[in-house]
């Protein structure tokens, strides 16, 4: 391993302060991007069976309901209320919903509380 991660090892086990704060950080970053999988997974699920029963019955030349590709990655995260795309200074977990106080940069309508 290399000396860097070591030295953060180390310094983490020394520090306690430290280690909780790293903690608290990637604990809301792998919850924000939980939330974005269980919202988006049945979604892209029910998209890919609906494929696959068009092509079990021979309708794969009809037109697809949703033209766009739809993914954990696109389309960007947006505003239930107005659509606004986030910017990714806006989804920065607990940090960017306390500095919006809650509400969409674009409307102002209030964001619920289980998005941070």
């Amino acid at each position: 391993m290399p000396d860097f991660f070591v030295n953060v090892l180390n310094s983490l086990q020394a520090d306690l302060n430290s280690f909780i704060f790293l903690s608290a950080i990637l604990g809301l970053l792998l919850g924000s991007f939980l939330n974005v999988v269980i919202h988006r997974l049945p979604k892209m699920m029910e998209h890919e069976w609906q494929q696959n029963c068009r092509d079990f019955l021979g309708q794969a030349d009809t037109p697809e309901p949703v033209a766009t590709k739809y993914n954990l990655v696109i389309p960007r995260s947006a505003c239930p209320s107005c659509g606004h795309q986030i910017s990714a200074i806006e989804n920065i977990p607990v940090i960017s919903y306390l500095f919006l106080r809650g509400k969409c940069k674009q409307c102002s309508a209030p964001i619920s509380i289980r998005y941070p």
